[in-house]
């Protein structure tokens, strides 16, 4: 799973999504950005604002920062509970700044991968080697 907002990191996910498909596991890519109605996103910003019980478009039209990457978290935290519970993900990464990374590690999955910054980390190669490894692991009895 790609965690993150598409509105401020739309390419790098896109990019993100491309390498870990080429390297042959499933993406699903879910957006939390208040101000996104990308395409790309397999869980819209729509969807993980109405986990957390709000409207996307109107934290936006707030233009309260704060309140609303607060309720796209809590959104987020659901939607991962629930992709998770239905079995469709085996990891999580989330990119870009502190956000991208802070909505992956409020979601409590152990082992996150959270890349500060992308210009600052080699983390296609890091990408690529931890899918390596997550391809190997196996789904056994918790």
């Amino acid at each position: 799973m790609l965690l993150g907002t598409l509105d401020t990191k739309g390419a790098e996910y896109a990019f993100l999504r491309e390498r870990i498909l080429a390297s042959g596991c499933d993406v699903l890519l879910v957006d939390c950005g208040v101000m996104s109605t990308s395409p790309l996103a397999d869980v819209s910003a729509d969807e993980v604002a109405a986990a957390a019980g709000e409207d996307r478009a109107a934290l936006a039209a707030a233009g309260d920062r704060g309140p609303a990457v607060a309720a796209m978290t809590r959104g987020a935290i659901e939607t991962v509970r629930r992709l998770h519970a239905e079995g469709r993900f085996d990891a999580i990464l989330g990119i870009g700044g502190s956000g991208g990374s802070s909505f992956v590690s409020a979601t409590g999955v152990a082992g996150f991968f959270g890349a500060s910054s992308m210009e600052r980390l080699p983390t296609e190669v890091a990408i690529t080697e931890n899918m390596k490894r997550f391809k190997k692991i196996g789904r056994g009895a918790a």
